[in-house]
């Protein structure tokens, strides 16, 4: 009888694992977020855009995979509108590469454009500025730390495109 109720006890078990298991992969995040300071060059490209709070890595840090149009929300849960110092576009190579940065909600205003693979991991100095967007442009010239409300994937850093 004891064999009985430990091969029933030990079958109980695998089959909670089982069940588990898929739960445990479904809630672990797909990468995870590089440590402050982190050389962000060796690592492989994981199809996010993130930004951080502060320069080098430093504070609350957000990433997407795909547009938004405003940056009161974003993954993991927060909220960085206008709020960032720093940025990184680690995309996966494909034909929409780059990532566009805009001054306003929405996709408007005057945009930065930063390609794949790069990083600005200190926004503070100054010498990031919405640089693309007729001179008419809300935010055209403006430093870039602090003043993102929203992104945009695309394959053009000179015209937006949808």
């Amino acid at each position: 009888m004891r064999r009985v109720r430990m091969a029933f006890v030990g079958a109980a078990l695998a089959g909670i694992a089982v069940v588990l298991t898929p739960l445990a992969a479904q809630a672990a995040p797909t990468a995870p977020v590089p440590a402050p300071g982190a050389d962000r060059s060796v690592l492989a490209p994981d199809g996010r855009v993130y930004a951080w709070e502060h320069p080098h890595g430093g504070g609350a840090v957000c990433w997407w995979t795909g547009n938004d149009g405003n940056w009161i929300t974003c993954d993991p849960g927060g909220n960085l509108k206008n709020l960032a110092s720093d940025l990184w576009n680690n995309g996966t190579p494909q034909a929409v590469d780059k990532v566009l940065f805009f001054w306003g909600q929405q996709q408007t205003g005057a945009w930065a454009c930063l390609g794949r693979g790069d990083s600005w991991p200190d926004l503070t100095t100054g010498w990031y500025t919405f640089s693309w967007g007729s001179w008419g442009s809300p935010g055209k010239g403006e430093s870039i730390e602090n003043n993102i409300a929203s992104h945009r994937w695309s394959s053009t850093c000179d015209l937006p495109q949808g």
